[in-house]
């Protein structure tokens, strides 16, 4: 794994940045969630619910795109 470019003591990961149903979050490639973000008033048939991005997140719990 590589090293943090931030803390340069946690280690990353590949990771999903997802828009959920009522919050964002990053989760695992096996769907394990990482860390969770602030909730959203975001409708349910928003077009944004759903969407996700890949990204890598460190132990140290920052994300990076």
């Amino acid at each position: 794994m590589e090293e943090c470019i931030k803390c340069n003591e946690g280690t990353m990961q590949d990771a999903v940045y997802i828009c959920g149903s009522t919050h964002y979050e990053v989760v695992d490639l096996s769907g394990n969630v990482l860390k969770t973000f602030g909730k959203h008033d975001l409708p349910a048939n928003d077009v944004e619910i759903g969407d996700s991005k890949t990204v890598k997140f460190c132990s140290c719990g920052i994300y990076f795109n």
